[in-house]
């Protein structure tokens, strides 16, 4: 496996190692070298050997205890045998390389595992192909093969080499030059803006894996005949436009089949740029589609608030036109908005995937950070609505005096118009008599009222009065609260979610580490992971001074948690550098959390000496000792 061979490539060196040798070495990706490496500096202490690491040179081994040592590198087949489910994934991979039929003594071969193994892992591969519309054929003397149309056998290689499975991976690397293939990307993405087409990143990326498979198909098999294009057909010619590039780089020859399948893709993952919905009554309809659906998901009232549907209708439709003439404005707030308003930008990208879904327009950062400040604006109201229909607060102190009536100063901030008035904890005859709509406290009341009680500290800072407002802002109805009076953004964090990144790694590649182990250890419902990298693709959360704050595009948490990754290497993304992250996974309706969570980084992230301070911690309680000094 992996990991020994790993080992014995660094016995083997009197040098340093570095991940991109292994990566090339093993056919696999740094990132996944990356894995390997911490799987075996966990197992170093207790197996008689040592990984140091050297930053800009590498990995070097020492042994330390021989005997054990060697013990581990011949345990590692057993430690390491390949699950029932990366047999079927590699049994799969190894029919659809072949192209032709394939015997069970080669796959158990191939495999190291015995006839009667393969032969029961081929009813599973026949049941997990079903749904592909994939067939696996058997036939006498001659082995097994899978059968389907074309398109489906070519898209699921594609599919196993974006997921980076080995024998997929290796094999079409093994045929086509990165550098050759990054021309073919680069006439990819030429043609598609000739003909006005549209991709996302991932589609875009799938075009790409399939292209790939065309090109190792044609190097083991060669076209017998060629092929020709229906200029009149836009998929075709870019089709033909591909191929016919593809041919004087590598060398190859295609024929009429390939040309069609690659124009059956190209129809599937990419979209054509024209109006399909001109009348605004229909505009009319889709956006209040969407804003009811909003105010269910959300608790909010935007269908209900005339004003502001009216002025993001006129923006929208103006909008739609602009993009048609292929007319994009600049904001120079996007990343200022997005930090300051994230659940009003959450709500944007959903909106604008509505209207990119049924206008046929790409909507980029900038345009739904404008759109943003239309839900900004209406959420503020909201708000502000919710404090101004509280005509009587009552404050329940110790004495009732000196910090009761500062309380009272803090709350008067936020409840402008209410009449607030603050009482001793002796003293309930007199708050029954003022009948307040909703009363704060600093301890159990003996006294049963029939409206909201919000349990406070004795004294409040700017942080808890944040609280306070967003227990207004995202409830609709307000119960009895406990303002938690311990350090509530310190109690996200969890020594098991915590780590120290040196070595050189994709960001994207460790927002999909951090994301997948809050997902696997039950912090969050399935489908976490794939809710933040689509949230970070649409903008990016790296902000000032390189804080970072990934989440999900809808909350989706179990529990709520801050996953922190410290970057001690030269990372960078979108020509970002980023220095801290904090990736964020909250229970579904505690929308407040994430204010404060917000509230807290900002102040985070103007605080150049402190960023530079916890990024120089290099254990978990060294960083959160650190962090203290922000006063959480």
């Amino acid at each position: 496996m992996r990991e020994k061979l790993i080992l014995e490539e660094l016995l083997k060196s009197e040098k340093y190692l570095n991940l991109e040798y292994f990566a090339k070495t093993l056919n696999v990706s740094s990132r996944t070298v990356y894995n390997d490496m911490k799987y075996l500096i966990k197992k170093q202490s207790t197996n008689g050997f040592e990984i140091c690491l050297k930053r800009g040179q590498g990995y070097h081994l020492i042994v330390e205890d021989k005997e054990t040592f060697d013990k581990f590198i011949m345990n590692q087949s057993d430690d390491y045998e390949i699950t029932p489910k990366g047999r079927i994934e590699k049994i799969i991979a190894i029919l659809i390389s072949k192209y032709d039929y394939v015997t069970i003594d080669f796959l158990a071969e191939s495999l190291s595992s015995s006839r009667s193994i393969i032969k029961s892992d081929l009813e599973k591969v026949s049941e997990s192909l079903k749904n592909k519309n994939i067939k696996l054929i058997k036939k006498a003397h001659y082995g097994i093969k899978l059968e389907a149309d074309r398109l489906n056998i070519d898209s699921l290689m594609a599919e196993l080499y974006l997921s980076e499975n080995s024998i997929i991976y290796k094999n079409l690397n093994s045929k086509i030059s990165s550098q050759k293939f990054k021309n073919v990307e680069k006439k990819l993405i030429s043609e598609l803006k000739k003909h006005k087409l549209d991709t996302n990143y991932t589609e875009l990326k799938e075009i790409d894996a399939f292209l790939k498979v065309l090109i190792y198909r044609r190097n083991i098999s060669i076209a017998q005949s060629s092929y020709k294009s229906d200029k009149a057909c836009e998929y075709t010619s870019i089709a033909f436009s591909l191929l016919t590039v593809i041919e004087e780089l590598f060398k190859l020859k295609f024929n009429q089949e390939d040309l069609e399948v690659l124009t059956s893709l190209l129809k599937k993952k990419t979209k054509v740029n024209k109006l399909k919905y001109s009348d605004s009554q229909v505009l009319v309809k889709d956006i209040d589609e969407f804003l009811k659906k909003i105010d269910v998901e959300f608790n909010t009232k935007c269908s209900y608030d005339g004003e502001f549907k009216k002025s993001l209708l006129s923006h929208v439709s103006l909008l739609i036109d602009r993009l048609h003439e292929e007319v994009y404005f600049n904001n120079p707030l996007t990343n200022k908005i997005s930090v300051r308003y994230p659940i009003s930008f959450n709500i944007a990208i959903l909106f604008c995937r509505m209207i990119e879904e049924k206008y046929s327009v790409k909507i980029n950062k900038d345009e739904i950070a404008f759109i943003t400040t239309h839900f900004a604006v209406h959420m503020e109201k909201e708000s502000q609505s919710k404090f101004s229909s509280i005509n009587k607060i009552a404050v329940i102190c110790s004495s009732g005096g000196g910090s009761a009536y500062l309380i009272k100063l803090k709350l008067e901030t936020l409840f402008t118009t209410s009449n607030i008035e603050t009482f001793s904890l002796l003293d309930m005859d007199s708050v029954k008599g003022f009948e307040p709509d909703i009363i704060f406290t600093i301890s159990d009341l003996e006294e049963r009222f029939n409206v909201p009680i919000i349990y406070i500290n004795e004294l409040i800072d700017d942080v808890e009065l944040l609280k306070i407002k967003n227990i207004f802002k995202f409830n609709k109805e307000i119960r009895d609260t406990v303002l938690v009076t311990e350090n509530s953004f310190l109690n996200l964090l969890n020594p098991n979610f915590f780590q120290i990144v040196d070595d050189e790694c994709e960001y994207l590649d460790l927002l999909k580490e951090m994301a997948k182990q809050i997902e696997e250890e039950g912090y969050s419902e399935i489908g976490y992971v794939d809710f933040v990298l689509e949230r970070e693709k649409c903008l990016d959360t790296i902000y000032l001074n390189g804080i970072t704050i990934p989440h999900p595009m809808n909350m989706c948490g179990k529990n709520n948690l801050l996953s922190i990754a410290i970057i001690k290497n030269n990372m960078k993304y979108n020509n970002k550098s980023p220095r801290i992250i904090f990736m964020v996974s909250l229970v579904k309706g505690q929308l407040e959390f994430h204010k404060n969570i917000t509230y807290v980084l900002n102040s985070l992230m103007n605080n150049q000496g402190l960023v530079n301070e916890l990024c120089d911690s290099n254990t978990y309680e060294e960083f959160i000792i650190k962090l203290n000094e922000l006063r959480l």
